[in-house]
């Protein structure tokens, strides 16, 4: 379930993920998966604290198995490592790629509760630019790399499930600069 399913109002969950963004300089959003079962994860706060993109993990697997890929490389992130589209490290022991998310996706709800923050704190909204963590295609089998939806193409490749509430929660604004 989730905090808004479990009761909490907007106010409530905006405040708390201020909360953590304030304590850690980051937080993660899970979004579980709509009725194809594909759920993402991504972070709010690296852009505004550590001027690196946003990253998003997608794919059926358990919210906390995203979340750990996601801490794994804020992680290297905040010692002061930077990734970039193109760019491959090793998180969790297995290689991943980073490739840029579509802008289109921040339309479709994805980054739903990032806009419900800023749409609160403008004077602390950074531009929104994400990078997608992906297990590339060579490293895992074709069910795996089938159930990674690819976020750096500009069609909604998430509908169902989650995103449509989270998008009237978050208003739909599209980001500055788009």
């Amino acid at each position: 379930m989730c905090d808004l399913c479990d009761g909490a109002t907007l106010d409530e969950i905006r405040l708390n993920l201020a909360r953590k963004i304030d304590d850690y300089g980051w937080a993660i959003q899970s979004v579980a998966g709509g009725r194809h079962g594909i759920g993402w994860s991504y972070t709010i706060g690296l852009a505004e604290r550590f001027d690196h993109p946003e990253l998003v993990v997608a794919g059926p697997d358990h919210p906390l198995d995203r979340a750990g890929l996601l801490g794994a490389a804020i992680t290297r992130i905040r010692a002061g490592e930077r990734f970039a589209a193109g760019d491959e490290a090793t998180l969790i022991e297995v290689p991943h790629r980073f490739v840029d998310v579509h802008p289109r996706q921040f339309t479709y709800g994805v980054f739903a509760m990032w806009f419900l923050h800023y749409r609160n704190l403008p004077e602390l909204a950074p531009e929104l630019t994400a990078l997608q963590v992906v297990v590339p295609d060579d490293q895992c089998c074709a069910d795996c790399a089938a159930l990674q939806p690819p976020l750096d193409q500009p069609h909604d490749v998430l509908a169902g499930g989650g995103n449509r509430a989270s998008r009237r929660a978050a208003g739909r604004r599209r980001p500055r600069g788009r």
